[in-house]
């Protein structure tokens, strides 16, 4: 008798850990995350990648472009082109598979991708390390063959 309650224990504690470690894992890409580094750069630009339950929002330099500070008192059309063609900057909500999540872009700096609600999806791969998300964009995304991508870091 005392063999089977100490076994019927050890299956509990096992399924207590691994149902701890499931919910544990499906929250791991929850929270602030910044840039540590782009595959393939040497120089990685800011970028601030925020994820809750179920919304994101996601603002990077595009990996191997520099932001430059407008010279003169103020911004120039040439410097807002500029800037505007470094930046990538969205915000919407997600859904995730596995290691797959799929964003809808809500608002975002590209008017041409801002849509409605279910009318826009982008599907990334991605992987959690303690304090590390390897994030892949798709093949194709700002016209990058094979995707990029990006490291980042947990922060506060």
């Amino acid at each position: 008798m005392r063999r089977i309650a100490a076994l019927a224990s050890t299956v509990a504690l096992v399924g207590f850990i691994s149902a701890g470690s499931a919910a544990a894992q499906e929250s791991s890409i929850v929270g602030s995350w910044i840039t540590d580094s782009w595959e393939g750069q040497d120089d990685a630009q800011r970028g601030l990648l925020i994820f809750t339950e179920t919304n994101y929002s996601m603002m990077f330099v595009i990996p191997g472009m520099t932001r430059e500070r407008y010279a003169g008192e103020t911004i120039t059309d040439a410097e807002i082109i500029t800037a505007y063609n470094t930046l990538v900057a969205n915000s919407g909500r997600y859904t995730r598979d596995g290691n797959e999540i799929t964003t809808e872009g809500y608002v975002t700096l590209d008017p041409n991708y801002m849509a409605d609600w279910g009318e826009n999806h982008l599907t990334y791969t991605f992987e959690v390390d303690g304090d590390m998300l390897r994030l892949t964009w798709p093949d194709g995304f700002l016209d990058v063959a094979g995707g990029f991508t990006g490291t980042f870091r947990k922060v506060g």
